[in-house]
């Protein structure tokens, strides 16, 4: 038999607001580099670039053997504390991310593909100036998730407007990026509008 979507996502839920998500400090993180070098060359200010990364335990990978990765999951996962209280301040909208598709990559080149893409479009004022340019910091984000090592990763990637620091423009994008390897959950969310 068939789970309904609906069940399924509220049994998801359930299960994965059991988890411990811990969140990591990231201030001397190399991401940092990488935030600065996006907002210097393809944003308008830091507050368009957000990042937070989450340490996860057996408990997560337990979930993760268990469930297929689908739209469900990733539904189910903006409704755990990685993503209820990632922006301060901020309605968040369930109706939409219930409704949102999410296009999963598991691949290592599929994922430097999907960063490289995001580098080209750019921002609201800017972009990087060569394919070469963003060729090479998609590589270089991609280590840092990957902490230079090989490592399982899945990432959700959605333009969708989850919640309002978000305004629905081409700039808009969120990656939910899980490092089964690493037992980190890495956000960011990108957009360029004031």
């Amino acid at each position: 038999m068939i789970e309904n979507s609906n069940i399924k996502r509220k049994r998801l839920i359930e299960s994965l607001n059991s988890v411990d998500f811990k969140l990591v400090l990231i201030d001397n993180h190399p991401i940092i580099k990488i935030k600065e070098e996006l907002v210097d060359k393809v944003y308008q200010d830091e507050n368009d670039v957000r990042i937070k990364c989450f340490e996860f335990g057996e408990d997560f990978i337990k979930i993760l053997r268990k469930e297929k990765f689908d739209n469900i999951f990733v539904q189910a996962l903006f409704h755990t504390e990685p993503l209820v209280n990632f922006f301060e301040n901020k309605y968040v909208d369930y109706e939409h991310i219930n409704e949102c598709y999410y296009e999963i990559k598991t691949n290592e080149k599929d994922i430097k593909d999907t960063f490289i893409h995001h580098f080209e479009v750019g921002g609201a004022m800017k972009t990087l100036e060569t394919e070469e340019e963003s060729i090479e910091l998609s590589k270089r984000l991609y280590n840092v998730i990957c902490e230079n090592i090989n490592s399982d990763l899945y990432l959700y990637f959605t333009p969708g407007v989850w919640n309002d620091y978000f305004f629905g423009i081409a700039w808009d994008r969120t990656y939910i990026i899980v490092n089964i390897t690493t037992r980190k959950l890495w956000v960011m969310c990108f957009t360029d509008t004031d």
